[in-house]
């Protein structure tokens, strides 16, 4: 009796101290598992704070490395443009004679120069509002070309009714290119080079129908144009030329370019217009 309550006593305590094992180890393993919680704290903080500082500091390294002329030649074209909106508005109210194609040219271009240099000379405070506008500056060109071919279209071919089904695809063009820069923001950017490219080149099955009414200086300007369109899109697609860094890049002669082309899809209405005045 006596060595079975030894027994008892032993396994008792055997049993007690084993428990108080358990609880030592568990909460060991609890205080382990709080430092590894804090380390990991420790880690997503910093991970947050140095998101906050690149957010901070990445606006200043985009202005310090930009060219002197980085928008500067779309904001002279946002000018020349407002000038020549009043010039317009002014001769067709003498005239009597207003002609919507050319004024949702202006406008396309007014909205494309304005975005344009707007984000590429304000200093940013924040990564997320540069990266907003910078979305604003590609989507802006799409409205561009939507409006050069509308321009096109509707004051050379006003009542042919297959210009409605360009219209529409033009447009769905941009619809579709604006969703896509908003809504899918990790495709890379030559992915919106080769929709602009297609998006000029909506304009090739319809070739019949301005066969109609384009005459030959008409047709070297708009191929023109269009040249300089899909060339100023590889440019800013290879970020090639890059003549000065520091001056005039690659960003500036894709700037050229698109100006260059404006002014050849301008010019043909221009003429008409100024020729139906007299």
């Amino acid at each position: 009796m006596q060595n079975f309550s030894k027994l008892l006593l032993i396994i008792f305590t055997e049993s007690f101290r084993t428990h108080q094992m358990d609880n030592k180890e568990d909460l060991n393993e609890n205080q382990q598992e709080d430092k590894n919680d804090d380390h990991t704290s420790h880690i997503l903080k910093r991970i947050s704070e140095c998101k906050k500082t690149q957010e901070k500091i990445k606006p200043i390294l985009n202005e310090e490395f930009k060219p002197a002329l980085r928008g500067r030649i779309h904001q002279i074209a946002f000018y020349k443009t407002i000038v020549f909106i009043f010039f317009y508005l002014g001769v067709s109210y003498y005239y009597y004679m207003f002609k919507l194609g050319i004024m949702i040219h202006l406008l396309s271009q007014l909205a494309l120069y304005g975005i344009s240099s707007a984000y590429h000379t304000i200093k940013w405070k924040t990564e997320r509002m540069r990266r907003f506008f910078q979305r604003l500056d590609h989507t802006s060109i799409f409205l561009l070309i939507s409006g050069t071919q509308t321009s096109v279209f509707i004051t050379l071919l006003p009542e042919v009714k297959r210009s409605i089904i360009f219209l529409i695809t033009t447009w769905s063009i941009t619809i579709f290119g604006i969703g896509k820069i908003f809504l899918f923001t990790n495709i890379v950017e030559f992915v919106d080079v080769l929709i602009y490219i297609v998006h000029g080149l909506a304009v090739i099955p319809f070739f019949k129908l301005l066969k109609q009414v384009l005459r030959p200086l008409d047709w070297v300007l708009f191929i023109m144009g269009g040249a300089f369109y899909i060339v100023g899109g590889i440019v800013f697609g290879l970020h090639y030329p890059n003549p000065i860094p520091t001056i005039f890049g690659y960003h500036e002669v894709f700037h050229v370019l698109t100006v260059l082309a404006e002014m050849c899809f301008m010019i043909p209405m221009c003429v008409r217009y100024i020729k139906a005045l007299k």
